[in-house]
C-alpha cells in the first residue's frame, strides 16, 4: 500500500509542477485624457522572472516601472515623453509591480507586460 501511496503522490507532483512557473501576461488599452494617470498592478511571480513592458500611444506619455513595496523611491525605470517604450527587468519571486502611465494629451494607451523565456 505504501508504494502505492508514493506513486500517487509523484503522479500528483508531476501534475502540479507546471503551475508552480506561473508567467505573467497582461495586455490592456486604455484611453486617457489630458493630465490622466493609470496605474496598472501586476501580481508577483511566483518565482524571479524576467518580464518585458510595452507602452505604445498615438501621443507623448510619462511612463514609471517601480515594485510596489518601493513606492515613494526610485522606480525600476521611468521615461517622459515617449510615444513607444519598451523595458525589460528581472521582478523577484512575490513582489507585485506597477506600470504607471500620465498622458500628456488625450490618447489611447496599449500595455502589454509579457515574461520573457530565457
Amino acid at each position: 500500500m505504501s508504494r502505492c501511496r508514493f506513486i500517487a503522490f509523484l503522479f500528483i507532483v508531476a501534475i502540479a509542477a507546471p503551475g508552480c512557473s506561473t508567467k505573467v501576461r497582461y495586455n490592456e488599452t486604455v484611453k486617457l485624457v489630458a493630465g490622466d494617470s493609470k496605474t496598472f498592478t501586476i501580481e508577483g511571480p511566483k518565482k524571479d522572472q524576467r518580464v518585458k513592458i510595452e507602452v505604445a500611444s498615438s501621443v507623448n506619455v510619462s511612463v514609471e516601472v517601480i515594485l510596489d513595496k518601493d513606492k515613494g523611491k526610485k522606480p525600476l525605470d521611468s521615461k517622459l515623453s515617449v510615444k513607444d517604450y519598451t523595458f525589460e527587468t528581472i521582478i523577484p519571486a512575490g513582489e507585485a509591480f506597477s506600470v504607471i502611465i500620465t498622458a500628456i494629451k488625450e490618447t489611447e494607451v496599449t500595455v502589454k507586460i509579457n515574461s520573457v523565456d530565457s
